[in-house]
């Protein structure tokens, strides 16, 4: 038992979080599927098979991550790997924004409360690895994803923390920061532009209007290059601190060098058009 490899993920039940199970999976892991439905755990169940643990994850909700650390501990008492997926986005002019709380409640708190949990089982392993999916808009900001992007410079905040206060005890902390990727977290987008008051229509409706066009078509990266860094940050002998994934990534780290009144005009000019 004590040689099987085991890991944590919240958000597991779409997307990333399901792509990095079923990676783990094929490579031998114990994966602990945090997912919030019980129609997703059934399914991840009936998909994936006997390695495959789902466990009711509400990232928000400390009963929820009580109960899976110890139904963990019940079973193998120690974790390899904890990686933080799961997350939420909200697009919003920032002067209509609603829901800056849950931005951070569920991508900042959630993912330290996990964390804070699952350490006394990730010292049970000579390298523990802790995962954080961030956001190459945790290093730079666009407009219309304000909440978003400061709920992943949060835990670029936390990620740079943890890293140092955890390498005297062997564990290894990393946060991936990929530019677009093609998953179901952007299709809801156009639909909650289209719930912004009349008011934020009457000041950005152009910009709005813009973007509501600009994103459905956008191709992102494939969503198995974020999991190769993700399982390469929970198993490389030295891994990174930081893996920036994608070439938009790329180009915005280069945006951040440029100085401020370029950067500006730059962003300005790729995001923000005239009222209707």
């Amino acid at each position: 038992m004590t040689n099987q490899r085991h890991l944590l993920i919240s958000g597991a039940s779409t997307g990333i979080g399901y792509a990095t199970t079923q990676h783990a999976l094929q490579h031998g892991w114990h994966v602990w599927a945090g997912v919030r439905k019980s129609e997703d755990a059934e399914r991840l169940q009936a998909d994936l098979g006997d390695r495959c643990h789902p466990v009711m994850v509400d990232v928000t909700n400390p009963d929820h991550i009580q109960r899976a650390i110890v139904q963990i501990q019940e079973t193998t008492k120690h974790l390899d790997a904890v990686v933080n997926n799961a997350g939420v986005a909200f697009p919003a002019p920032l002067e209509f924004a609603t829901d800056l709380m849950q931005h951070m409640a569920v991508n900042v708190q959630g993912a330290v409360a996990l964390t804070q949990a699952a350490l006394p089982l990730l010292r049970q392993r000579p390298s523990g690895r802790i995962v954080f999916v961030g956001s190459i808009g945790g290093r730079s900001s666009v407009p219309f994803f304000g909440a978003y992007c400061a709920s992943k410079f949060a835990l670029e905040g936390i990620a740079d923390a943890w890293r140092v206060e955890l390498a005297a005890h062997g564990i290894h902390v990393s946060i991936i920061e990929p530019g677009a990727i093609d998953t179901p977290i952007w299709q809801k987008t156009t639909d909650i532009f289209k719930d912004m008051p009349d008011a934020a229509h009457t000041h950005y409706g152009g910009s709005l209007a813009y973007l509501n066009k600009v994103i459905p078509r956008t191709k992102g990266i494939e969503p198995q290059r974020v999991v190769d860094g993700i399982y390469n940050a929970m198993t490389a002998e030295n891994p990174k601190a930081r893996y920036v994934i994608g070439r938009d990534a790329w180009q915005r780290v280069f945006l951040e060098k440029l100085p401020r009144r370029w950067r500006d005009a730059l962003m300005a000019r790729s995001m923000i058009r005239q009222k209707r």
